[in-house]
């Protein structure tokens, strides 16, 4: 049975309060759209863990979709759990980024691209989540900027995993391997001027100043979406935010 959800004001990804105060009507009713769509295919597919991946690019509120889900769940009266689990948090270290080089390209200049990724960990560690005993997973701190091992529990038999990033409808650097393991698979897309300013915010809040942000943003997050939007086809479904008929706070959906 369905309750009534109260939005919140603020929900926290990766160590960042992101403010919801501004979310429109339709923005509130797509999220309990795409939380109402998951639910029903997780109960079709008939399996007591289930994996569903929001792929797309940066910038397009994966993170924060997620989450939303993940809040929603808490409120109705399901027979399953529901948790979130972010490719973030299988980013190869930055101790080990900052001494390797790939095309003569510092991996650590590039970090986020597919390649400064541990994908057979991640591979493995969903594996091991359908086998249906207890898992800890990793979370991305936004704090220190690397991965903090097992910070994502779960223990509960009937989970539906929801699995946020922008590589995983990739083919290769082992991504190929963690598709194989999605049941189903949405891509979140948006404009490209709003991409640009949620990925430059979320940069800022991170720690960069501005005009560093945008040259990464500019150098490395859109030589990402190039590579990423060419995955789009292999999504089970497309969603995208709707726009409000006012313009959107580029805080909310970063």
């Amino acid at each position: 049975m369905k309750s009534a959800f109260e939005f919140p004001r603020s929900v926290t990804v990766t160590d960042q309060e992101i403010d919801l105060s501004h979310l429109s009507a339709e923005e509130k009713a797509f999220a309990l759209q795409v939380a109402d769509d998951a639910f029903l295919h997780y109960e079709r597919f008939q399996k007591p863990r289930a994996i569903f991946g929001i792929a797309g690019p940066s910038g397009a509120g994966k993170s924060l979709l997620a989450a939303l889900v993940k809040e929603i769940a808490r409120t109705r009266s399901l027979s399953f759990f529901v948790e979130t689990v972010s490719v973030d948090g299988f980013h190869l270290p930055n101790e080990y980024l900052v001494v390797e080089e790939r095309d003569g390209v510092n991996l650590r200049a590039v970090k986020g691209r597919y390649d400064t990724y541990d994908t057979q960990l991640l591979a493995g560690e969903l594996a091991r989540f359908r086998e249906g005993g207890a898992v800890r997973f990793p979370a991305y701190s936004r704090k220190i900027h690397d991965p903090v091992p097992g910070a994502v529990a779960i223990a509960e038999p009937n989970t539906l995993l929801i699995l946020e990033g922008l590589w995983l409808l990739f083919e290769d650097a082992g991504w190929k391997f963690v598709r194989d393991e999605l049941d189903h698979t949405y891509f979140l897309d948006d404009e490209l001027d709003r991409l640009r300013r949620h990925t430059i915010l979320r940069h800022v809040r991170g720690g960069r100043d501005e005009k560093d942000a945008a040259r990464f943003y500019d150098k490395s997050d859109m030589e990402n979406y190039r590579l990423v939007m060419r995955t789009k086809k292999f999504a089970d479904q497309f969603l995208s935010w709707p726009t409000a008929p006012e313009k959107r706070k580029t805080d909310a959906l970063s």
